[in-house]
């Protein structure tokens, strides 16, 4: 019983967040089916790893290792690091929030090689003082990599990248992996987690596991770098950021062998799939990104177009995202998903006449 009687819900006026994030529409959405705005493993979350999660409510009553030095340890294990490398966090999102912090105000950024760019990377740096700068700019005293890119999918190869931080060292590079474990069974030699010994302090490599284990109710993350640059965080990260559930989930997980074998043999097919069909209403997926990557990011052609298929989706309830945000009004990005739904979502497209029309008209 609420004490008025009255929903609270309908009482106040929610102000606008600072930086939007997608998988927040499905909420609203009517008859919610399946959520391609976000880009999580299909395969959904380890079982084993859930479980363990819900054993920890037996310590309900007692605080949590509070700098994660337990999962920390088995981590450091499977990547071939020490654990004196490695801090786990609330997702991604809190180290690009501590490590735009470690940084003097007015020190200068650049993402690259191109603008697009996780959003919270602009929103941290911003509120600590850093300057952002064009992408071209070679003095930049920290270089922000995306790879694979999390809106267009761009990929950069390791070989590549390494040519890249050599040839710039007047900056520290922070690359975010979030979706490198996409790319198969040799994912960590793939990592730019191999760089690190290499440049040392120059190179900081975070990652969402809350996107490959499918877990963003718990919120993880990791930060991998030199033990300098992660004494220098930690001194400045809060205790307990990762509750005990978040870290027995992690530690399980960890321990499933098998568990990316699935993502790692579907989401090429369904990838390929969801771009053929794209390409058949007339629409243009990015085809220079890996089709191991678990999202399609594709041109719509015009905003309106966009615009028109990402409110048909919604309405249908199967929520995509709207790439204006990222400054690209004509684009959309649709998380790879179980075929039955991408093509009751394209049955959608393809019976919409004024859609279609635009389509054309577009072309």
């Amino acid at each position: 019983m609420f004490r008025d009687e009255i929903d609270p819900l309908t009482k106040y006026e929610r102000p606008p967040v600072q930086c939007y994030h997608g998988g927040q529409s499905f909420r609203y959405c009517p008859n919610f089916k399946c959520d391609f705005s976000v880009t999580t493993n299909v395969s959904g979350p380890p079982a084993s790893a859930i479980k363990a999660a819900k054993e920890q409510f037996i310590d309900i009553e007692h605080y949590p290792d509070q700098d994660a030095w337990v999962p920390r340890c088995h981590f450091a294990d499977y990547i071939g690091f020490h654990p004196n490398q490695i801090r786990l966090g609330n997702g991604a999102s809190e180290f690009i929030d501590l490590i735009s912090r470690i940084f003097k105000p007015g020190t200068t950024w650049r993402p690259y090689p191109s603008q697009v760019l996780y959003l919270e990377f602009e929103r941290a740096f911003t509120n600590a003082g850093l300057l952002k700068t064009e992408s071209s700019n070679a003095n930049a005293e920290i270089t922000v990599i995306v790879n694979p890119n999390s809106t267009t999918g761009d990929y950069i190869e390791i070989d590549e990248l390494r040519k890249i931080i050599a040839a710039d060292s007047k900056s520290t590079f922070v690359i975010d992996e979030s979706f490198i474990m996409s790319y198969g069974p040799d994912w960590i030699k793939q990592s730019a987690m191999q760089l690190i010994q290499e440049f040392g302090d120059r190179v900081m490599v975070l990652t969402s596991w809350t996107k490959v284990w499918a877990c963003p109710l718990l919120r993880l993350g990791t930060l991998v770098s030199s033990e300098k640059m992660i004494e220098r965080i930690a001194e400045i990260q809060a205790p307990w950021t990762v509750n005990g559930f978040a870290q027995s989930f992690f530690i399980a997980a960890l321990q499933e062998k098998d568990y990316f074998k699935e993502m790692w043999e579907t989401t090429p097919l369904w990838n390929a799939e969801m771009r053929k069909l794209f390409k058949e209403i007339g629409c243009k997926p990015n085809e220079n990104s890996p089709i191991w990557v678990p999202y399609v990011y594709v041109d719509m052609l015009t905003q309106e177009i966009a615009t028109k298929a990402h409110r048909l989706a919604f309405d249908a309830g199967l929520p995509i995202r709207l790439c204006d945000d990222f400054h690209q009004p004509a684009k959309v990005r649709l998380g790879v998903r179980e075929l039955k739904y991408v093509h009751m979502l394209f049955d959608i497209y393809k019976n919409d006449k004024e859609l279609m029309e635009m389509i054309k008209q577009a072309q």
